[in-house]
């Protein structure tokens, strides 16, 4: 999405009023041509998802949720460190390949951050970017590890709401969840705009 380090703090909700500008639901109804819009990042609940559908969003892509569920393959401790973090535990780092991200920060970034290199053999030279003489770490070593439930040697990306999550679900109960809060979310429009119809 060409975010840069120090602007990579952006949410969904602060680039919303550049997605209504586009106009895109006007677009669509001349029949030109359009750019379909699908929004990620800062999801977390029904109601989310009706605010970006309604103002023409395509659809929204949803991972960190689905997570913390009985159906994800990771480690019950790496589904743990969602259900347990705090908003300030969760912020951005630079990853050995240049790219941003934003992550749980725990004991292993604090410790990479600080300069203390964690040694390891690169199995893979996965991306061209990695330098891998000048890294503190192999993320790709550091992720695989992480899920497995191996956090002193690893870590975890999460998105910026990951702290909301209060339990591990299943995809059923999240689905049953999100559907709800959506339903929710269209009364309380249709509400409001009745109210403006009565007044």
């Amino acid at each position: 999405i060409g975010h840069k380090l120090y602007d990579f703090a952006f949410r969904a909700y602060e680039i919303s009023l550049k997605i209504k500008s586009v106009d895109m639901k006007d677009r669509n109804e001349l029949n030109k041509e359009y750019a379909t819009y699908l929004i990620s990042n800062s999801i977390f609940d029904g109601e989310d998802i009706y605010k970006f559908l309604e103002m023409g969003a395509a659809g929204v892509q949803m991972g960190t949720r689905f997570v913390a569920t009985n159906e994800c393959d990771a480690d019950i401790k790496f589904k743990e460190q969602f259900v347990k973090c705090h908003k300030e535990d969760i912020g951005i780092i630079k990853s050995p390949v240049g790219l941003p991200g934003r992550a749980i920060i725990n004991k292993f970034l604090t410790d990479v951050t600080s300069g203390m290199k964690k040694p390891f053999n690169c199995p893979w030279k996965c991306l061209k970017t990695c330098k891998m003489q000048q890294s503190l770490y192999c993320i790709a070593d550091a992720l695989m590890k992480a899920k497995i439930g191996n956090l002193t040697n690893g870590f975890s990306f999460a998105g910026v709401n990951a702290y909301r999550i209060e339990k591990v679900v299943s995809v059923k109960e999240l689905i049953d969840s999100l559907r709800y809060e959506f339903e929710v979310a269209v009364l309380k429009l249709q509400g409001k705009k009745m109210a403006l119809m009565t007044d």
